[in-house]
């Protein structure tokens, strides 16, 4: 009475007592439970926890200075506050895009890092391991512009092969609202920069007089007067459209009219493919700034680095400085040659027949309500979005409950949501991914500007019998086992002709549908103070005459706070309320596996989670190893040997080890104490338990958390002798208590203060944990820490 518990001792409390899956993520304290009028708790009435300060309470700060940078760049990259070492990234609200966003920083800031090592590593404190290990590895990328001839990669030809009718015309763009202190008289020389530095802007696509409809791909020398000068030396990049005084009921004709002239001018033989248009409205309205880009030279990832380095570079103009848009990394021209040399040799041959059995016998009829010309001017698009709350809980609080990554969820509702409509148990979808692949060696492409995207089938299993659980287990699942995150399909189907080359032939049929998330533009630059608000597609992006490669296209992205959903659709294929329909069911389905995934108390994993113990769903879903387990793995035939004798004679000691020493110098026996915590939360192997009931080989469970459990005596009180006396009868105790495999940790100390600086230390752990070379380890981090 009197005092304010504090939440984390109560939580820490709970968990001596509970499992782990009971314990409360977060607590609130209130005054006085509310009350509905019939006595009961008002749940409405209930404050919203602080999720944040929970999770924050639970955070280990980092303890060095790689550590601190590494956590810098991921509370800039997912947006949060802070981030603790032991945070994983993918909990976070971390994907695959983020992970190069991730690379890209770490490298500025010296720390040299793959998307692999983010995949695999996942936590601050991993990485900063990585980063040191990699410290030294330089990866060799031109001073200079590239030039020359560029390979055509799978991407490159699929979009040659499926839009024949007006190939210029096919972009991307962006429209920004600039700050109001922006000097956009600077913006022809920044535009500029960015041609200089990013090659590929400067793509040219010229016909192939060898080959019937093909283009030959090359780069010239960029125009170096251009930077310096902003003239019409940069080819007329940026163009001025004063709309000030127009009427309010022809502004948005006379913007519209101006935008397409700008999408339509691009010419892939004579060039360049970056378009800008000024529009300013006078003193009354901020000004507006279009960026448009053909798709051949940019995907989402580029978008990211082009509006940082146009960030960059109007700063440096602003200030009077030269444009330094920092090293180059590797070039798409080297990239295009590496894969198409790669495929040549075979290094996707072995992807054959998954991509053969992925489509087979998997229905893409869709319903249609009309049969015209599925053309893009017969576009339009259905845009429906998630809460902000709902969104926060869809990055933040759901992947950490099965494992899962945002397009796991996304694509199970997806899955849903089609499988109710065209009533298939499987449905045939086009799936894109960054395509930036970690496939060779000193290779950095997390600041290199192309068109990277794979496009690849996927069989989404929709059987709406089965419940959320298993559908979001079916899913990720099928995710986790493409191979190189699809990019094979392409190299086979485009550059080597192994999958089939006949669109909509009965053995390689094509979806109709396709799903693209695009990833957080929240936090898609890392300084966007020269923009307020971005607009990406706002119109006029393609050609109306251009053939749509599907029917529906449904495109995902999270901007200002919200998840956005584009589903677009031709007016001569489905009327607006089938897809306005669609689109509300999909809204729908996701909003409740978010429910479910919040509910459920204990969440679940898959095989994909622990590749290296072999496990089946069955196997794992009866072992409910719940979300404090970070890997599983099998025990060395050492240490299954060890288990067999322990099972065998549970009370003999023969593998039970006792660590007696004394320590001189400790002033602090609590920090002490701390310490060993420390150290067991650095190494897994100290987090470990064993599972043998059910399984084929018994397994070594990996926990993240574990309470290491340390006793502390004060015996200063006791002559030598009796000293002596008593940590002989404590080690007999300590022996006959013996160690559970099963529980962790599998290891202990005791702490018995001997004088005011001297301590009796009793380190007790099963030998199937570590052997003889690993004390001193242990030892040299526990005197670090």
């Amino acid at each position: 009475p009197g005092t304010t518990p504090d939440t984390a001792d109560l939580r820490t409390a709970l968990g001596t007592t509970l499992p782990d899956y009971m314990v409360p993520a977060a607590v609130v304290l209130l005054d006085t439970i509310p009350l509905t009028v019939n006595g009961k708790i008002d749940a409405k009435a209930l404050p919203a926890p602080d999720w944040d300060g929970a999770a924050a309470a639970d955070r280990t700060a980092p303890r060095n200075e790689t550590e601190r940078v590494l956590a810098g760049v991921f509370a800039e990259v997912l947006g949060v506050e802070r981030v603790g070492v032991h945070d994983n990234f993918f909990d976070l609200g971390g994907d695959s895009i983020l992970s190069i966003q991730v690379v890209s920083r770490a490298r500025r800031a010296g720390l040299t890092l793959t998307s692999k090592d983010v995949f695999s590593g996942q936590t601050v404190a991993a990485l900063a391991e990585a980063a040191v290990h990699d410290r030294d590895t330089t990866v060799p990328a031109d001073r200079g512009p590239v030039t020359g001839e560029v390979a055509a990669t799978p991407i490159l030809r699929w979009f040659f092969d499926t839009h024949p009718e007006a190939p210029d015309h096919f972009n991307m763009s962006v429209l920004l609202e600039l700050s109001e202190d922006l000097d956009v008289s600077v913006l022809p020389r920044a535009l500029a920069a960015l041609l200089e530095h990013h090659d590929m802007l400067r793509l040219r696509a010229v016909p192939d007089t060898t080959r019937p409809g093909g283009r030959r791909l090359h780069i010239p020398a960029p125009d170096t007067t251009s930077t310096d000068t902003g003239t019409e030396a940069a080819g007329g990049l940026l163009h001025t459209v004063d709309l000030t005084g127009v009427p309010a009921e022809e502004l948005d004709t006379r913007t519209a009219r101006a935008c397409a002239d700008a999408q339509a001018s691009m010419n892939l033989e004579h060039g360049p493919l970056l378009r800008a248009v000024l529009l300013d409205h006078g003193p009354t309205a901020p000004r507006r700034l279009l960026l448009a880009v053909h798709h051949l030279v940019v995907d989402g990832v580029s978008w990211r680095i082009l509006l940082d380095d146009l960030t960059t570079a109007c700063r440096q103009l602003t200030a009077g400085q030269p444009v330094d848009l920092g090293p180059r990394t590797t070039p798409f021209q080297h990239w295009a040659h590496l894969l198409t040399q790669a495929t040549a040799q075979g290094r996707f041959d072995d992807e054959t027949d998954y991509w053969a059995k992925a489509v087979e016998g998997v229905p893409v009829r869709t319903p249609v309500d009309l049969s015209g010309p599925n053309t893009m001017g017969s576009q339009e698009s259905v845009t429906l979005s998630l809460s902000v709350e709902r969104t926060r809980e869809l990055l933040h609080e759901v992947p950490p409950v099965f494992r899962t990554r945002i397009n796991d969820v996304l694509l199970t509702a997806l899955a849903h949501t089609l499988g109710h409509w065209t009533g298939h148990d499987r449905t045939l979808v086009n799936l894109e991914g960054h395509g930036r692949e970690d496939l060779f060696d000193n290779v950095d492409l997390t600041r290199t500007v192309g068109w990277f995207t794979t496009l690849f089938p996927l069989a989404l299993p929709t059987n709406s019998a089965h419940d959320w659980d298993t559908r979001l287990k079916t899913t990720k699942e099928t995710l986790r086992a493409v191979p190189h995150h699809g990019l094979g399909h392409g190299a086979l189907h485009h550059l080597t002709n192994n999958i089939g080359t006949g669109t909509g032939s009965k053995d390689h049929p094509q979806p109709r549908i396709s799903f693209n998330y695009l990833g957080q533009f929240d936090t898609a630059t890392e300084d966007s103070s020269f923009f307020s608000s971005l607009t990406l597609n706002a119109g006029g992006e393609y050609a109306p005459q251009e053939e749509r490669p599907h029917l529906i296209d449904v495109v995902a992205r999270v901007v200002d706070g919200r998840l956005t959903v584009d589903w677009a659709y031709s007016r001569n294929i489905h009327h607006h309320d089938t897809v306005a329909a669609l689109a509300r069911d999909y809204l729908t389905a996701l909003e409740d596996l978010l429910q479910h995934c919040l509910n459920h108390p204990t969440g679940g994993t898959t095989p994909s989670d622990f590749p290296l113990a072999r496990l089946d769903q069955p196997t794992l879903d009866r072992l409910n190893l719940g979300r404090n387990v970070e890997d599983v793995h099998p025990l060395t035939p050492m240490q299954q040997g060890m288990l067999f004798h322990t099972l065998l004679e549970p009370d003999s000691p023969a593998y039970l080890e006792q660590v007696s020493f004394v320590l001189d110098g400790v002033t602090d026996v609590e920090g002490l104490a701390r310490a060993w915590q420390t150290v067991v939360d650095a190494t897994p192997v100290l987090r470990s338990s064993v599972v043998w009931e059910g399984v084929d080989v018994p397994l070594q469970v990996v926990h993240r958390e574990v309470r290491f459990p340390v006793t502390v005596e004060d015996r200063r009180g006791l002559s030598e002798d009796k000293q002596r006396a008593a940590l002989r009868e404590f080690l007999a105790r300590d022996e006959a208590a013996g160690i559970d495999p099963t529980t962790p940790p599998l290891s202990r100390v005791a702490l018995a203060r001997l004088t005011d600086t001297r301590v009796q230390i009793v380190w007790t752990f099963h030998h199937l944990l570590l052997d003889g070379w690993s004390l001193p380890l242990v030892m040299a981090d526990l005197f670090t820490a």
